[in-house]
This record gives structure tokens, C-alpha cells and sequence, in this order.
């Protein structure tokens, strides 16, 4: 009696091809079949099969064909057993171990492939009528196997090229009989040389927007099916077909060139993004994608996302409308929504540099811990308006774990153990400290913000760059997009040298904000002027809060420095004052009054407690704070308006 018996074939990403024939047919003549990636069919126990290929043992060709190929009995595979899997893997067996060593395997490829829970059953019949072999998994494949056309590559084709990267198409170009192509370049993540802090997953794909060369044809090597989608899977997992979720920009932007004039203006050494495509990017390439506003229904819960600010404090009456086409109605002010308020959260707020600068951009401030009970006395002496905590953070973590939602939150974790300037090691403080700084995760999980922002020491993106990547990766695992940089706060109206790493992070349905734009730059640069020393602590009253010049001077007064021109903006200051920090007389040292001037407090912000120059060095200067989160607040605006003007207009259309 005739056995059925398949020829199959392994392409380069261990994918099976073949023919299935009885023993008494020739060997081109049968259906087609497609067999799932080989390694999907191989469980953890073949180890000897894996062993096999590895350990290349002798060759052996198969009498029945011409062609390297897989000749085994097929029959068991078809017939109804409770465990496919595993008879799949027993056909697999030692008969074959020396004919699979004829192909160039290699299983370090991260081809298209699935896990053996979604193989079942792991051979599909293909229509024989058809000449084409039907795709696993529900891939589309062109031709066979995935032959690229010069003549019929298109647009909206997404191709694998030569050096293993891939190309979805956007542009066909041709030249002087040359045909090159123009699209979303991607590579897949385990290949990215500096993933900053991108998961590693075999499978998943991230868009380089900064890389949009043309391809010539002759570097496409096949055609390879990719899906695009705007959501995070609910686990990251190795397996799967390839798809994209991700793109990553990196901005060169050491100067800024004014097109005014020859001047440029430092900003940042660079900007890198990473974020989750949109709706319009999915969509685009005929993928399904989740609008925003599911997104974050999912992410924040329903109605838990009030347009324009959740702070109602401000609102006036006006007219009212009700949401008809939202299952869960929501009321949607018509006349006056534009007049709420963001609501604020700062985190290691200290005395309140960031949160001084929130309320300067208009954000309605809502809570705020920190540990030291000096910087909290200084908040609240400041803010009566918000509720501020004495406590370590993961205490205010659980014990306020439901008054926690707010629009934005802002966290500025001690960075001691991260900075350049950090020479004098405590190793008991400095691993406390440094373990602050991974507690983004669990904010993010508690707030739900629609914006974080992070400020931290530019030393990260140095020697402890691996820190970096671990607080990006955080971020990107709980769905949010993010975006970072070195800036320098002299460019924002503060009148000293301070460079300081800033993060921008975006949940689920949100646009992602922008670094700010610099507003103060050397002469020449159509800007403001830098401030300097001179024009700040010039205006400072003689009789104003801790700033006691007789006292001060009479303690310096065997502490002679040179004295140097006061104006130009001063250097970093820190908790202890900062290095080369002393009045531009060299006759002493900043009074604190000075200090916090220079750091941009307002005049009137009254200094608590002890420590008082330790809390205006540790803050973030409000003025630069102010700037990041207009950006924040014009970000979030502009998507509210978006959606209100949609819902207006449905309402009008019914």
C-alpha cells in the first residue's frame, strides 16, 4: 500500500516548503503544501535533533529526489491524535537528523516564525489550483517563494533587504533605467547596535525615521509580509509574525541655525524619540489601529480623561451638551471647557522649583512628596493650594494609591550618584539614591498620567547610559512613547550654565510633546540676550529674605577671589553652591536671596527650614520649568481641541 509522503524544502528562515505525494507518484506531481518553521515544530526535548544540525554531522541525500529535501510519512500528521504537537515532533525524528544538515541553517535568524502553542494543526493544505502556496499564519505572499519584481514592486509593498533590514515602500523612483525605492526603513529590534533601551524581541520591528535613503533594487532580497500596529502587545514576546509598533528618530541638533541671520544657537547634543505609531501611520498601510481616544479609555479607564484638565476650580456656567455617540455619556462644556486646568503631580518635589514653574504655565498644582522635611516645609509655605507629603515615595505610593490621577506628573529623583560632579561615594546613600530612580514605573502605574516628565543629570547619557536605557525601557513596556534630551537651561532665560537631561513621556493616545524651543541666545540669534549675574541679583532689594550682604561679607572677608565680570550667566549651581559660584566682586559668596534669583525663584518664594542654599541648588529653575511645560500644556490643548471640534461636528452633522 502506498505511503503519503511530502518533499519539503527549508528556505533561509527555517520556513518548510513542499509537496505532498504518495510513494507511488512522481515527485513533482502532489498538493502543495506550507509547514510551519521547523524550529516551531521542535520541542525542548529533540535536544538531539538540535544537537544534529548544530554538530553538522555527514550528509545524506535523499534517493526519491534530486533536490536537497525532507522525505517522512505524513499520514500520522492527518489522522486525529491528542497530541499533534508532539506527533509532528516524532516524524521529525533521528530518519532524518543527517539529511537536515544539507541546509544552510541558521538558528540564530529571527525569521518569521510562531510558538508551538499556535501550531495546530502545523500543515495547511494550499489550493492546487491556485500555484501559489498559502501563507501561514494569514500572510500574504506574491509569488513563490516571495519573489520581489522590479517591474511590479509597488507602493505599499514591504520588502527584506540584503544586509537583513526592511523596507516598506512609500516611493518608487526611477532613473536612467534605475528603479530605487523610498519608505519606512526598519530593522528588527535584537539588531539595533544601540537599542536605547528598545525591548529586544524577535519578531518585533522598530521604524528608524531618521534613515530614509533611497534602496536600489538591486539590494531588496524578497518579499516580507509586516504588520504595523498602534497598541503594545500584553506581553513581549519571541515569537510571532514580523510587526512593527515602534519608531525611533534621533535628531542631530548640537546648534540650531537662526534663518535670520549667520548665528546658531546651542540646544541639545541630541534629541531621540521612541514612540508608538498613530493611528494615521497604522492606517496607512491598510493595518486596522486603535483611535487615540480608545487608547486612552483603555490606558486611563472611561471618563476618567477630562478634556482640558480634570481641575474644575476655574469653570464658569455655561451651556451644556451631552456626548450621544460615547456608550458611557459624557457632558461636554461647549463655551467654557477651554477654561479648566490641567492638574500637576511632582514627585521628589523638594521646594518646589518644578511645581513653581507648573503654575506659572497653568496647571492647577494637586500633589507632592518628598522626603526632606525642610524642602517640604518650604512647599508648603509656597502652595498651600496642594497637598504635600512628608514621607519616603513608595509610602506615598501606597497610602495614596487612589488621589494619585492627574494630568501631568513631574519627577526629579536624587541624581548624586549619576552626576559628573559626584566625586565623594557613600555607598549605603548612594545605592538609596540610585534606586529612586527606576520608581518611574511604579508612578506611571499609580497616576496614569497622560504626560510624566522626568529631570535628571546629563551624566546619564554618559558613563551610566545602561541606568538610561533600563528607566527608558520602563516606559516603553507600560505603553508610553518618550522622548529625550540634553538641555541647557541658559537658553531659557536662566541666567547660568546648568545642562541637564530631560524626559518626555506620553501614555497610551496621547501625542507626544516637544523639547521647548529655546528662547535666549548669544547676539545675532534674533532671541532674547542670555541673562546674566549682573542684570539678576541687581534688582534685588536690600532688605530682602536671606540676604544678609553685611553678615556674609564679614565671614569672607579673609576669602579673597578674584574677581571676574559679572556679566555673563553664572556657572552650575549646586546644593553646596557649585564650583567658581561666588559673587563677581571675589569678596564672597552668593547669599542664598542671590542664589535663588539665580536659579529664577520669584522674589517673594520664602525659603524654609534649614538647608536653605541645599534647596535652591537641588531645584529645577522655575523659568526652565515654565518653558518645558507651556510645551506640555500646548501639546495636550492641541489634542483636546482635536477632539472637541470632531464631537462638534458629529453633533452638528446629526
Amino acid at each position: 500500500m502506498p505511503q503519503h509522503i511530502i518533499d519539503l524544502t527549508l528556505d533561509d528562515d527555517l520556513q518548510c516548503w513542499g509537496t505532498e505525494r504518495s510513494t507511488d507518484s512522481p515527485p513533482d506531481q502532489g498538493a502543495v503544501v506550507v509547514i510551519s518553521p521547523i524550529e516551531d515544530l521542535i520541542e525542548d526535548s529533540d535536544v538531539e535533533f538540535m544537537d544534529a544540525i548544530m554538530d553538522d554531522p555527514p550528509r545524506q541525500k535523499s534517493s526519491s529526489s534530486s533536490s536537497d529535501s525532507l522525505n517522512f510519512d505524513v499520514s500520522r500528521m492527518w489522522s486525529p491524535v491528542e497530541d499533534p504537537k508532539g506527533t509532528i515532533s516524532s516524524c521529525l525524528s533521528s530518519p532524518i537528523l543527517g539529511i537536515c544538515a544539507d541546509f544552510p541553517v541558521d538558528l540564530t535568524d529571527d525569521g518569521n516564525q510562531s510558538g508551538l502553542d499556535s501550531v495546530c494543526p502545523s500543515v495547511q493544505l494550499a489550493e492546487e489550483s491556485s500555484g501559489t502556496l498559502t501563507p501561514w499564519h494569514g500572510q500574504e505572499i506574491h509569488d513563490v517563494p516571495t519573489i520581489f519584481d522590479e517591474d511590479t514592486g509597488s507602493i505599499g509593498q514591504s520588502v527584506e533587504l540584503n544586509d537583513g533590514s526592511f523596507l516598506y515602500i512609500e516611493e518608487v523612483m526611477s532613473h536612467g533605467g534605475y528603479t530605487s525605492y523610498m519608505g519606512r526603513y526598519l530593522k528588527r529590534t535584537t539588531m539595533l547596535t544601540d537599542p536605547s533601551g528598545i525591548p529586544q524581541v524577535r519578531g518585533e520591528l522598530v521604524w528608524l525615521v531618521h534613515m530614509s535613503e533611497p534602496v536600489p533594487f538591486s539590494e531588496i532580497r524578497q518579499i516580507r509580509p509586516i504588520r504595523f500596529s498602534n497598541t503594545r502587545p500584553r506581553q513581549w514576546q519571541d515569537h510571532g509574525d514580523l510587526i512593527c509598533r515602534l519608531k525611533f528618530t534621533i535628531m542631530n541638533r548640537n546648534q540650531i541655525r537662526n534663518p535670520k541671520s549667520n548665528q546658531t544657537v546651542p540646544q541639545c547634543d541630541q534629541e531621540f524619540a521612541v514612540e508608538y505609531l498613530t493611528w494615521e501611520e497604522v492606517t496607512a498601510t491598510s493595518h486596522p489601529a486603535r483611535k487615540a481616544k480608545e487608547l486612552r479609555e483603555g490606558w486611563r479607564g472611561r471618563n476618567n480623561t477630562i478634556p482640558f484638565g480634570a481641575d474644575e476650580r476655574s469653570r464658569r456656567h455655561s451651556p451644556l451638551a451631552i456626548d450621544a455617540e460615547n456608550p458611557f455619556p459624557q457632558v461636554i462644556d461647549l463655551e467654557d471647557v477651554r477654561h479648566r486646568t490641567y492638574t500637576f503631580g511632582d514627585s521628589y518635589c523638594g521646594a518646589g522649583g518644578a511645581s513653581c514653574g507648573a503654575r506659572q504655565a497653568g496647571f492647577a498644582l494637586t500633589w507632592a512628596v518628598d522626603k526632606d522635611k525642610h524642602a517640604v516645609e518650604t512647599y508648603r509655605t509656597n502652595f498651600p493650594e496642594s497637598l504635600v507629603e512628608h514621607s519616603e515615595f513608595n509610602d506615598f505610593m501606597t497610602n495614596n494609591h487612589e488621589d494619585l490621577r492627574v494630568d501631568v506628573c513631574h519627577t526629579s529623583p536624587p541624581c548624586q550618584p549619576f552626576s559628573p560632579a559626584h566625586t565623594i561615594s557613600n555607598e549605603v546613600r548612594d545605592e538609596m539614591n540610585s534606586s529612586c530612580i527606576f520608581t518611574s514605573r511604579d508612578l506611571i502605574m499609580s497616576a496614569r498620567p497622560r504626560v510624566l516628565t522626568m529631570e535628571e543629570t546629563f551624566g546619564l547619557q554618559g558613563r551610566h547610559r545602561g541606568t538610561l536605557h533600563r528607566i527608558i525601557m520602563d516606559f516603553i513596556e507600560v505603553g508610553y512613547s518618550i522622548r529625550w534630551g540634553v538641555l541647557d537651561c541658559v537658553n531659557y532665560g536662566v541666567p547660568q550654565m546648568r545642562r541637564r537631561l530631560i524626559i518626555i513621556a506620553a501614555g497610551p493616545g496621547e501625542k507626544l510633546p516637544k523639547l521647548p524651543t529655546p528662547t535666549h541666545g548669544p547676539w545675532g540669534s534674533f532671541l532674547r540676550p542670555f541673562e546674566t549675574i549682573n542684570s539678576t541679583i541687581n534688582e534685588i532689594p536690600e532688605d530682602a529674605l536671606d540676604h544678609d550682604v553685611e553678615r556674609l561679607s564679614e565671614r569672607s572677608r579673609y576669602a579673597f577671589k578674584s574677581p571676574y565680570d559679572g556679566n555673563q550667566p553664572a556657572h552650575t549651581l549646586t546644593c553646596s553652591g557649585g564650583q567658581a559660584n561666588y559673587h563677581p566682586s571675589g569678596k564672597r559668596s552668593f547669599t542664598v536671596r542671590e542664589a535663588a534669583c539665580l536659579q529664577t525663584f520669584p522674589m517673594d518664594f520664602q525659603l524654609c527650614g534649614r538647608s536653605r542654599r541645599k534647596q535652591v541648588g537641588n531645584a529645577v529653575p522655575p523659568r526652565f520649568a515654565e518653558a518645558l511645560f507651556r510645551e506640555v500644556r500646548r501639546s495636550l490643548r492641541e489634542t483636546d481641541e482635536k477632539e472637541l471640534e470632531a464631537e462638534e461636528h458629529v453633533m452638528a452633522v446629526d
